[in-house]
């Protein structure tokens, strides 16, 4: 995180950030710096100026730091608003943050044909769904893959189509799943729920037993799952005739529920091997197999190995703004640089927005995709009810990770394979993995996701260069003096590189002889970037008091507020931060045309 500026600064009340700090951050447009460093002193505009552009009258202004457009220069230039309007409109619907539940619920209202407009404090849309230039090189924020394309009936197919950007991405198969590499056994996880099962009752014949019996009841969880999600969308139907059908079935996923990971293959597995590489993916929820919550992890499970496992030409940016230009198709407006101070109540309804630079529009809708700590803040604790506050309090945010992003003028895809994410771990007991990282030991961090994005996405860097990510869990706690601090800040950074660089050159030999261009994000530059408390990739944590029927709603107190985003249901995780977007949504137009 990034000092905010003062009029201290050599360069205060300049705005060619670039001409001093090129190197520091390269690939940078000079207005993302205000993110983190604040706009160095640059003059607000009088309540009575013009809202409709620049250019016409401000052409030569700042002309050597290639601003863009109108955005580039009101993100420095507010209104002198005080605690007023300098500029206020009537819409239908306000949307605050452009992540991709904010993004998902405006492309399904403006196609509905409501007046939307999108507020986006970032000037990119996309939230965790995003990517960052450096150089040659694009980098992933946070998408490792997307289950749900399999043709024909992938149920991300049918979300994509419905948000109106199915045809715009490009879904790539990703082959197997990834490879698990521990010191003494190396497992390739494939992507076939068929195969995948062969091969654990081949390496594994005296779980066979179980294996059959779990990949069973894991396909049976899938069929109870949707109709109790179609139960929560008002369609009690399917829910009412599984229950009359197979009412063993609807009991075994209520048991569910209440169940770690680790509690739930303990009736399975007897093998501690076993248990570790099937459980494998709990690093993608964020959360150690003891403490996540079992029913999510299922779903997880089942939306990759039942209906694809892929990555996406472009990454996830591709789909963020592709989402935007379906808003904009339909007369939506998508705001950047546009940070809501305000969410005012009267009566018991969200009636205005307002935003750090003096705008205000007046609704009769808000959708926050904003984490939902800060919404209540927005909101005001004051409007909602004690009891709704205490049990939200009450909530605590996921795990972070801690990213080293690298582009190296090598070619490593030979030594992925059929994969393009390698798993290092060097324990067996999934506790012992996790609890390092939250101990703050990089060196001994015993769980790294190695990934090269060139495997799957060539358009990520130039021919024979590869991007290759190494996460780890590094936890929130160990970085707390980062905050202010930009030379502890970066020293940290450069700790965590330097243990990550060593334990993955077992695995790319001589990789640091070949890097061009490396960032670091710890938890903290997560927060300062996106938001989201703690740092955290999946919004609050995914255990069973937290998860899938117990996670927050997109209804509130506020009869016209909804809630969108990792922070609600169904949780964590880039296609369920869209269908999050869409249950938002829908609660709308369910009300815009009731039955």
């Amino acid at each position: 995180p990034g000092t905010v500026l003062t009029s201290a600064h050599m360069g205060w009340g300049k705005a060619d950030c670039l001409g001093c700090h090129d190197a520091t951050h390269g690939g940078l447009a000079a207005p993302q710096c205000i993110i983190c460093h604040g706009t160095n002193g640059a003059k607000l505009r009088p309540t009575n100026h013009a809202n409709d552009g620049c250019a016409a009258c401000h052409e030569e202004s700042h002309a050597a730091s290639n601003f863009q457009s109108p955005m580039d220069c009101t993100s420095c230039h507010g209104y002198v608003a005080g605690d007023g309007c300098a500029f206020e409109e009537d819409v239908d619907v306000v949307v605050v943050g452009a992540g991709g539940g904010g993004l998902s619920a405006a492309s399904r209202l403006s196609q509905a044909g409501l007046d939307v407009v999108v507020l986006e404090r970032h000037n990119k849309v996309g939230g965790c769904m995003t990517a960052f230039d450096r150089a040659d090189y694009r980098f992933e924020v946070s998408l490792h893959a997307m289950g749900g394309f399999n043709e024909p009936d992938g149920p991300n197919i049918k979300l994509f189509k419905e948000l109106g950007i199915w045809g715009k991405v490009e879904p790539v198969s990703a082959g197997a799943m990834y490879r698990a590499v521990y010191p003494d056994f190396v497992f390739e996880t494939p992507e076939d729920v068929d195969a995948y099962m062969a091969q654990l009752m081949e390496k594994f014949p005296d779980d066979a037993e179980g294996i059959e019996r779990l990949f069973g009841d894991l396909a049976e969880a899938e069929v109870v799952l949707n109709a109790a999600v179609a139960g929560l969308q008002g369609d009690s139907k399917p829910l009412d005739d599984l229950t009359a059908e197979n009412p063993e079935g609807v009991m075994r996923f209520l048991g569910y529920l209440d169940k770690t990971l680790s509690e739930v293959l303990v009736d399975y597995f007897t093998n501690p091997q076993l248990i570790s590489i099937f459980a494998q993916l709990a690093a993608y929820a964020g959360q150690e197999p003891d403490k996540v919550s079992s029913l999510f992890f299922i779903m997880m499970w089942n939306s990759y190995h039942r209906h694809g496992f892929h990555y996406l030409v472009g990454g996830s940016q591709a789909v963020s703004d592709a989402l935007a230009d379906a808003i904009r198709e339909h007369n939506g407006r998508v705001f950047l640089n546009s940070e809501v101070t305000d969410i005012v109540i009267e009566g018991g309804k969200a009636v205005q927005v307002k935003t750090a630079q003096g705008n205000c529009f007046n609704t009769r809708y808000v959708v926050s995709n904003a984490n939902a700590p800060d919404t209540m803040e927005l909101i005001g604790r004051d409007n909602l009810p004690e009891k709704y506050m205490e049990d939200m309090d009450a909530m605590t945010p996921g795990l972070p990770a801690t990213v080293v992003y690298l582009g190296v003028d090598h070619d490593y895809t030979e030594v992925f394979g059929n994969v393009h994410e390698i798993i290092i771990q060097d324990s067996y007991n999934p506790h012992d993995v996790f609890q390092a990282g939250m101990n703050c030991d990089a060196e001994n961090d015993v769980l790294l996701l190695v990934a090269n994005y060139s495997v799957v996405d060539p358009t990520a860097a130039p021919e024979g260069k590869n991007v290759i990510t190494i996460t780890g869990l590094l936890g929130f706690d160990c970085f707390t003096d980062a905050w202010g601090n930009y030379d502890y800040y970066k020293e940290a950074k450069d700790v965590v590189a330097e243990a990550y660089l060593d334990r993955t050159e077992q695995l790319l030999p001589g990789l640091r002889d070949h890097i061009e261009v490396m960032e670091v994000a710890v938890p903290q530059t997560t927060w300062a970037y996106t938001g989201n408390h703690n740092g955290s990739f999946v919004g609050f944590d995914s255990t069973p008091e937290q998860s899938i029927l117990n996670r927050l709603k997109q209804e509130t107190p506020i009869a016209n507020l909804f809630l969108a985003g990792a922070w609600t249901f169904p949780g964590g995780g880039q296609a369920t931060v869209l269908m999050s977007g869409g249950y938002a949504a829908d609660n709308i137009l369910a009300l815009e045309n009731p039955e």
